[in-house]
């Protein structure tokens, strides 16, 4: 596959709608991951940069699972009946160091 042919099918799987998490604060910076794609992390100081960064994680990742011929997970789609919260299902593993506040 040429470098323009796996940039192409790159672009078109990161056009899906996987489902992205951003959190933080201005104080201590952001942190972004893309919930189906295991590892895909990173972080940025503002919001804006850790969504870019974000963007170049996906591509480095899927680039990786594509010369590994791995799957590329399906998009999960999730119902938010609370705009402005993220809603995680009891079968999304959370990765490594997020974890969920008491109630």
């Amino acid at each position: 596959m040429t470098t323009d042919a796996r940039e192409r099918e790159i672009a078109a799987i990161m056009r899906r709608p996987y489902r992205k998490l951003v959190f933080g604060d201005p104080d201590e910076g952001y942190c972004a991951l893309v919930l189906e794609f295991p590892g895909c992390i990173t972080a940025g100081d503002t919001e804006e940069e850790a969504l870019a960064n974000l963007r170049e994680a996906m591509a480095g990742w899927l680039d990786v699972a594509l010369d590994g011929a791995d799957a590329i997970p399906e998009p999960r789609p999730t119902f938010n009946p609370w705009p402005g919260f993220v809603v995680f299902d009891d079968t999304t593993p959370l990765p490594d160091g997020v974890t969920v506040p008491d109630k």
